[in-house]
């Protein structure tokens, strides 16, 4: 995710995660850009960078939604469905999960 500020004398940079700590393991700041490795699903959440004026309380704030998509995987799939007798009703069960939401 990349921010940008500037000024005189030039801001410092920092990240924060609206609903949760944004940790150290696969988290690099370089240059006020926040990269994140191995991106997952919790993962996904509305990212705050701040420009702080040195030595004052001068700061502004610009967020940045990340939302990652899972692939939707079939978590209950139908099961063995030779018993079926003709012209009765059968109710087959399919249960998916995924980001976002799959529809069956």
């Amino acid at each position: 995710l990349e921010c940008m500020a500037t000024g005189n004398p030039q801001p410092i940079m920092s990240w924060s995660r609206r609903n949760g700590n944004i940790g150290t393991s696969g988290v690099q700041v370089l240059h006020g850009n926040l990269r994140l490795q191995d991106v997952t699903v919790d993962k996904s959440d509305v990212y705050v960078c701040a420009a702080n004026k040195p030595q004052t309380r001068i700061r502004q704030t610009a967020n940045a939604t990340l939302t990652v998509v899972e692939l939707p995987t079939i978590v209950e799939g139908p099961v063995d469905m030779t018993d079926i007798v003709t012209a009765k009703t059968a109710r087959i069960r399919c249960k998916v999960q995924g980001t976002p939401t799959p529809t069956v």
